[in-house]
């Protein structure tokens, strides 16, 4: 981050990440959505070929309908085709839940009303086993 800081500026990087800090917007939260709506971990199974109730945390112990990768190696490489229905419906998850939610923090915390937010297109996904 010192290389961002320094390509910034450092006085409009510490302005920024100040008001950040203190909107309440850099606190993590959970929040509840549809999921009759947004299948997102069926579709994210049935990415890697995979029957729905399979046991994501023995994800990495499993072969793909092909045998020839483990069901993880298929699943990323899934993912990379374009586009996957897991990427659609990603796509609708961010647009219709975490967009709105977002733009309501943004305004809660007093920011100015953004035209454009931006996010990651390709999700970035962590398989863990809950406590």
């Amino acid at each position: 981050l010192g290389a961002v800081r320094a390509a910034t500026g450092a006085a409009q990087y510490d302005a920024v990440l100040s008001w950040f800090f203190a909107s309440g917007l850099a606190t993590e939260g959970e929040f509840t959505f549809g999921t009759a709506q947004h299948p997102l971990r069926e579709e994210f199974i049935r990415s890697a070929g995979l029957a729905v109730g399979t046991d994501l945390s023995r994800l990495h112990t499993i072969r793909s309908e092909e045998g020839a990768l483990s069901a993880k190696d298929a699943l990323l490489f899934s993912l990379t085709q374009q586009p996957t229905e897991f990427q659609k419906r990603y796509d609708a998850f961010v647009r219709e839940v975490c967009v709105p939610r977002m733009a309501a923090l943004l305004e809660g915390a007093g920011g100015e009303d953004e035209e454009e937010i931006f996010y990651q297109a390709f999700p970035c996904v962590r398989v863990v086993q809950p406590d």
